[in-house]
C-alpha cells in the first residue's frame, strides 16, 4: 500500500493544456475513480502517475518520493488497460508469472503466487488455456490476474470494463470491489462510467476540461454536488434543472418559476441569507428524479401540474417525462405506476430536496449551516 501525491501537477501537448495543477492526496488504501466525459484528462493524469508521460508542472510523491525521472518498471505500480494486452501464444499461468519471471523470481515462489492470484480471481481451472480460448470477461481476470501476482504497491485502472457487455461488466464491478477490500491496495481506477465511480469508490474526482470539479465520497457527490457539471453528470437519469427565481417571502424564501405562464411558488425549508441580492435572485433549481413525487391534481400537496409526454419502464421504476417551465422534467415513479402518456397529473415537491446553482458560474448555493 502506498501513500500517492500529487502536487499542481499539470500536462500540457504544445499550446493544448490537458490538466490544470491538480492537486490530490491518496491514503494508503484507499480507491480513488477519475471520472469525467470523453477528454476531461482522466486517462492522461493516470499515464502521469504510471510515468509513461511527464508531468509538465508540479511533482508527484509516492510514498513521499518523488518520483519524477523514475521509469516505469522501478516504480512498482501495476496497470490494467482497456485492452487485455495479453500474449496469445503464452497459456493462461504463463501470463500471469510473466513479469515474475522478468524479474528473476524463483519458479517455486512464481507457482505460488499465481497459484494465489488465480484462486483469488476465480481461475484457477483455466490456467492451462491460452487467451484464444477465453471469454471476453476471462481474459480481464487473467489481465488483472498478472497485475495482481506482482503485489505492487499501487494500481492503475484505465477503463478495464469498457469492453465487456452489461451483465460481465457488474460481475467484474463486484469482483474489484472484492479485490480491494481483501487485498486494500491503494488504487486509482479512470472510467466514463458514473455506475462505475460512484458503486466502488471510497472518493469520487469529477473531472471537466482537466480540472477537478469535485472531490469527495459517492455519497456526498450525489446529495451535494458542487456545480451544475457535477450535478449532471452524476444521476442517472441526470438530475432535473429549472430556471426560477429565489425570493424572501415571510418566514424564509420561495422559488417561483413559470410553468406554461402560470407562476409556481415553491417552499424552501431553508437557504443562505448570502446567496440573495436585494431579496431575490435568478437560480438554477436542481431536483433529483426521485425527489418529485406524482399526485392527483387536486391533491393538497401538489405545487404544479404538468402533462405526462412519455413514459420509459425500466422495470424496477418507470420514468415519467414531462415539460415544464420549458424544460423537460423526469420523475422517477414506482414500477406500479399507471400514468398513460397525455395525461395532466400534479408534481409534490419537498422543501428540503431543492439544490440551487448560480445559473452564470455553476456554483452550488450553499444552504445555511453548510447542507
Amino acid at each position: 500500500m502506498a501513500v500517492l501525491e500529487l502536487h499542481g501537477v499539470g500536462k500540457s501537448f504544445g499550446a493544448t493544456e490537458v490538466l490544470r495543477r491538480l492537486d490530490l492526496t491518496l491514503a494508503q488504501g484507499e480507491l480513488l475513480v477519475l471520472v469525467g466525459p470523453s477528454g476531461c484528462g482522466k486517462s492522461t493524469l493516470l499515464n502521469l502517475i504510471a510515468g509513461f508521460e511527464p508531468p509538465t508542472t508540479g511533482t508527484i510523491l509516492i510514498d513521499g518520493q518523488d518520483v519524477r525521472g523514475v521509469e516505469p518498471s522501478r516504480r512498482n505500480i501495476a496497470m490494467v488497460f482497456q485492452s487485455y494486452a495479453l500474449y496469445p501464444h503464452l497459456t493462461v499461468a504463463d501470463n500471469l508469472a510473466f513479469a515474475l519471471r522478468l524479474a528473476g523470481v524463483g519458479r517455486a515462489a512464481r507457482e505460488r503466487a499465481v497459484a494465489e492470484a488465480a484462486a483469488l480471481l476465480q481461475i484457477t481451472d483455466l490456467l492451462h488455456r491460452k487467451p484464444a480460448a477465453l471469454s471476453g470477461g476471462q481474459r480481464q481476470r487473467v489481465a488483472m490476474g498478472r497485475a495482481l501476482v506482482r503485489r505492487p504497491r499501487l494500481f492503475l485502472f484505465d477503463e478495464p470494463l469498457s469492453n465487456l457487455d452489461a451483465r460481465l461488466r457488474v460481475e467484474m464491478r463486484t469482483l474489484i470491489k472484492r479485490l480491494h477490500q481483501e487485498l486494500g491496495t491503494t488504487t486509482v481506477y479512470v472510467t466514463h462510467d458514473q455506475v462505475e465511480a460512484m458503486t466502488l469508490a471510497d472518493r469520487v474526482a469529477v473531472m471537466r476540461a482537466g480540472v477537478v470539479q469535485q472531490l469527495a465520497t459517492p455519497e456526498e457527490i450525489y446529495h451535494r454536488p458542487a456545480t451544475r457539471f457535477v450535478a449532471e453528470f452524476i444521476g442517472a437519469p441526470a438530475m432535473n434543472l429549472l430556471p426560477a427565481r429565489l425570493v424572501a417571502v415571510a418566514g424564509g424564501w420561495s422559488l417561483v418559476l413559470a410553468n406554461n405562464d402560470e407562476l409556481v411558488r415553491l417552499p424552501l425549508a431553508k437557504v443562505a441569507p448570502e446567496a440573495i441580492t436585494d431579496g431575490e435572485r435568478d437560480v438554477l433549481l436542481g431536483l433529483r428524479p426521485e425527489a418529485i413525487r406524482v399526485v392527483d391534481v387536486t391533491d393538497p400537496e401538489r405545487h404544479f401540474c404538468g402533462r405526462i409526454d412519455l413514459i420509459e419502464p425500466t422495470g424496477a421504476d418507470t420514468y415519467l417525462i414531462s415539460r415544464v417551465a420549458g424544460t423537460d422534467l423526469t420523475i422517477r415513479a414506482p414500477a406500479s405506476c399507471r400514468i398513460a402518456a397525455g395525461v395532466t397529473v400534479g408534481f409534490a415537491i419537498d422543501a428540503a430536496a431543492p439544490h440551487l446553482f448560480d445559473p452564470g458560474t455553476g456554483a452550488r448555493l450553499t444552504y445555511r449551516g453548510g447542507e
